[in-house]
């Protein structure tokens, strides 16, 4: 099992979660089903990022 670290340095990130008008909220959310259906990890932090990566 690869430790936190590891993870943290190959996971990326794709968009804030949160946001005003909610329309980035609504694209994650479908990125992340698309990312999941490829055998992707994908979770999100305290800061409302949201990051992917082989899991």
């Amino acid at each position: 099992m690869r430790s936190v670290q590891r993870l943290k340095e190959t996971f990326f990130t794709l968009l804030p979660i949160h946001s005003p008008s909610g329309k980035e909220g609504a694209l994650t959310a479908h990125l992340i089903a698309a990312l999941a259906d490829r055998g992707l990890t994908v979770f999100a932090d305290q800061g409302h990022r949201c990051y992917g990566g082989e899991g």
